[in-house]
């Protein structure tokens, strides 16, 4: 018998039915436009809400500036300073900060030319910056106070300065200083250790420094001292050569002691004006020809042996009376 295969189900062959959709309906014009204007509302309740909300917010905050009175040091800052250099271009001299376009030469100044310049600048004013010394600084010249006998008084801050009439000074190391404002006072304790214990000097360069700024002022009391020692002197002089002559010796002793005191005074050129002061005396109170006065040859005795530049001749150009 034979065997049949098994029977397979059928398949159907109509694909399975989709459900309907409900077609879609055109709203009237007066219902699109209702429509749309919903639709436009609704869009813009967010903004609305944004813009409300951007109204009361925190403002953010500034960006900190600096306060009055401080430097800015940006680099844009230090440059925006800078007075640039005139800068050669093509025959021409530019000056990047001009006043017109053809003074700054914008039709030919390149960029990286102003830009060069004004590096070259910065550099030059931080290099003499970083190189000054401010305590080479100059000062304001001492204060002097002038004394009822010629001479100067300082008062500084750690000395106190006396040049006397003549332009000598003496220092005296201020070892307590008293705050004008304040009334209060400070003890300088290294300098006294210095000073009294280690036997130093101090204040030096402050000593220096008023030497130096009083250097004109007490050469011109030296010279003028100098001068009235040098009246005095001759005034002293003549008073002794009067007693001498007045005096009750012989005339040949009176001639000889004023021939020494004329020897006395040396060949130096201050000497060489007292030795003018004795020849001046001798014309006018022993004259050349009377019985007080020099012969021929007592001053070629008294001159023998001397130099013939240095020869004792009071009578020299004066006409015997």
């Amino acid at each position: 018998m034979a065997a049949h295969p098994r029977a397979r189900p059928e398949v159907a062959a109509s694909a399975p039915t989709l459900p309907r959709t409900k077609p879609s309906t055109v709203s009237p014009p007066r219902e699109a436009a209702e429509t749309r204007e919903a639709a436009e509302t609704t869009n813009d309740a967010p903004l609305a809400s944004a813009e409300t909300h951007a109204e009361h917010a925190t403002p953010p905050a500034e960006e900190p500036t600096a306060p009055s009175g401080t430097i800015d040091l940006s680099p844009r800052a230090a440059a925006s300073t800078i007075s640039l250099p005139a800068v050669k271009s093509g025959g021409r001299t530019c000056t990047p900060h001009g006043q017109t376009a053809a003074d700054r030469c914008e039709d030919e100044l390149s960029p990286d030319a102003v830009g060069a310049a004004a590096q070259r600048e910065l550099n030059r004013t931080l290099h003499a910056a970083a190189h000054t010394q401010d305590y080479l600084a100059a000062r304001e010249p001492p204060v002097l106070k002038r004394d009822a006998d010629g001479g100067y008084q300082y008062n500084g801050s750690v000395i106190h300065a006396h040049i006397a009439k003549d332009g000598l000074v003496s220092f005296d190391d201020r070892m307590v200083s008293v705050s004008p404002a304040t009334g209060s006072g400070s003890f300088d304790m290294q300098s006294a250790i210095e000073k009294h214990v280690l036997k130093r000097e101090v204040n030096g360069a402050e000593k220096r420094w008023f030497l130096d700024q009083t250097e004109h002022l007490r050469q011109e009391l030296a010279d003028a001292a100098h001068a009235a020692e040098l009246q005095a002197a001759k005034r002293t002089l003549e008073q002794e050569l009067a007693r001498i002559v007045r005096g009750a010796s012989s005339p040949s002793d009176k001639r000889a002691a004023l021939f020494e005191i004329w020897l006395g005074c040396g060949d130096d050129p201050e000497s060489a004006a007292m030795r003018r002061v004795v020849e001046s005396f001798i014309r006018m109170q022993l004259p050349v020809g009377s019985a007080l006065g020099y012969d021929a040859a007592e001053l070629e005795r008294l001159n023998r042996g001397r130099p013939a530049s240095a020869r004792f001749d009071p009578y020299a150009g004066s006409v015997p009376g």
